[in-house]
Order: structure tokens, then sequence, then C-alpha cells
């Protein structure tokens, strides 16, 4: 069976899968339970959370949110009100980095 041409082009854009939205998910219709998890996106000093890094995944501790622009070790951190940005600090390795809501996954206590 041959498959049209047409339907593989790239690059791919969100707005040829779904609606996108401010979240970044390409869901057409997100579930209540989805749409629920994506609002939850506010993370408190002290909770435990993973995110990605090249090295894999790395787990650690929200220290504070940034709710305004600032520098972190050299670098401009673009938070505000409506985009809020969280530095955590690694278990492993002790070291801090800042990261959006969006990149971090709530993890179990330890």
């Amino acid at each position: 069976m041959a498959l049209a041409r047409e339907a593989f082009t790239f690059p791919v854009r969100l707005s040829d899968v779904g609606s996108g939205g401010n979240d970044g998910c390409p869901c057409e219709k997100p579930s209540a339970t989805h749409r629920e998890r994506i609002m939850s996106r506010e993370w408190k000093a002290g909770d435990r959370v993973s995110w990605n890094t090249p090295q894999g995944m790395t787990t650690g501790r929200v220290v504070r949110s940034i709710s305004a622009r600032t520098h972190q070790d050299g670098h401009k951190v673009a938070g505000s009100k409506d985009d809020l940005r969280y530095e955590v600090e690694s278990e492993k390795s002790g070291k801090r980095a800042v990261h959006r809501a969006q990149a971090l996954h709530k993890t179990g206590a330890r």
C-alpha cells in the first residue's frame, strides 16, 4: 500500500498537528486531567523534582521561584509573573540551575 507523499512534509509545525496553546502541548482536545496537570505546574520551595539534562534525568529540589528578570551565575533569567522560572539544586552534584515549570517533573519524596 503506497502512502501519500504529502502526508509527510517536514518540518512539522504545531499548527499542523493541533491547537498547541501556551503549554506547548500539541493535543487537539486535551482531557480535563491533562489540562489540570498542565495548570498545576507551580512549584514550591522544597518540592522534589526531576529534569532532563544532556547526561540524562537529574533529580533535586526547588530552591525558589523567580518572577522577575534577574541574573543567575552570569546568565540572564527572564522570569515574569506570567512565566515563572524555578531555581533547582541537584541532589547529586549540589549545582544549581534555572528551568521553566514545563521542564520540571514531580518525583516522590526522599
